[in-house]
């Protein structure tokens, strides 16, 4: 019988525009992990957050070659407010509470150096038709003397967008810092773009939104907007050593 449910969620930098994903998990008595797979959620204001992906997740503990299920849920954060999640499994329920939060206001704790997104041709073992887009936004730390951490990245281009993706990239004082690396294998990049059937997306800016925080632990927002280089023929990427080496959770699908 399960005795206790544990909902597990990210609450740090809940802004709108992200989504977050919950975990449930279900023990019984003794604390040893039971199936949450058909736990029953809620979300107290649908307004603010809103479910928009499911999914139960075989575990198996190697040391004893116990079975469970748990029950993940992808969460879009809508509007702003206090949302609380609460799951049951029979009679045992818990909870989890995310404050979410509009866009923080602009800030200098960050500029951009350079931002573009490079359209191109894939190159490919076939003559496939593939049109890439890689943004390239590098941003810098203009004091010399702070620290910043950039914890959300969203790009967007005509027609497509990542969605606000969330990660960690530390800048140093005076450091100036690509906020992702482009990988020569284009599918494990996270911020890339991909048309198909290699039709062009329609004209238009791309567009730039960062979240950042600063060395006080307050929010900001930097934006930017350039014009996408059309079919650029062997693009030149910058270098690792250029780039931060983490990668990014993106939702919405390019």
């Amino acid at each position: 019988m399960v005795a206790m449910v544990r909902v597990q969620v990210d609450t740090v930098a809940a802004f709108m525009g992200m989504q977050r994903t919950v975990v449930v998990l279900a023990f019984d008595a003794k604390g040893a992990p039971m199936n949450s797979g058909d736990a029953i959620v809620t979300i107290s204001d649908p307004d603010a957050a809103a479910e928009v992906g499911r999914m139960v997740v075989p575990v198996v503990v190697g040391a004893t070659g116990r079975r469970f299920t748990e029950l993940q849920l992808s969460l879009q954060l809508i509007g702003e407010g206090e949302v609380s999640i609460q799951a049951s499994v029979g009679a045992a329920s818990g909870q989890a509470v995310l404050h979410i939060r509009t866009q923080p206001p602009i800030t200098a704790a960050l500029v951009v150096d350079t931002f573009t997104v490079v359209e191109y041709h894939a190159t490919c073992a076939w003559d496939c038709p593939y049109l890439y887009y890689a943004p390239l936004l590098k941003l810098r730390e203009p004091t010399g003397s702070a620290w910043a951490t950039v914890e959300g990245v969203e790009i967007t281009i005509p027609g497509k967008t990542t969605g606000m993706c969330r990660g960690s990239v530390p800048y140093r004082p005076g450091q100036s810092l690509y906020v992702s690396y482009v990988d020569p294998y284009p599918w494990s990049n996270d911020l890339f773009f991909v048309s198909l059937d290699g039709k062009p997306v329609p004209d238009g800016l791309a567009t730039a939104r960062v979240i950042v925080r600063d060395v006080r632990g307050a929010y900001g927002t930097i934006e930017a907007s350039a014009p996408i280089q059309r079919m650029v023929k062997d693009p030149v990427f910058p270098a690792p050593s250029e780039a931060a080496p983490f990668g990014w959770e993106c939702y919405y699908g390019n």
